[in-house]
């Protein structure tokens, strides 16, 4: 067989995923048993920092040190 044609993807270049990402990582924090929900609004702003693990750390830095500042 020859190779006719190759695909390369990025996370929603050929179909819009981050709905479905916020989803999970929503149903994540509550099974981890964190009071952590991101909202639509939050969630397009953490965006753009790239990486889930990255965008969580970006939430304890910017969002939940805001609830201890005194």
């Amino acid at each position: 067989m020859t190779l006719k044609a190759l695909i390369f993807d990025v996370d929603g270049t050929l179909a819009e995923t981050e709905g479905v990402h916020l989803q999970a990582f929503n149903l994540a924090f509550a099974e981890a048993g964190l009071d952590w929900y991101w909202s639509e609004a939050l969630y397009r702003d953490l965006l753009k920092t790239t990486g889930g693990k990255e965008c969580m750390k970006t939430y304890v830095r910017d969002h939940l040190a805001e609830d201890v500042k005194p």
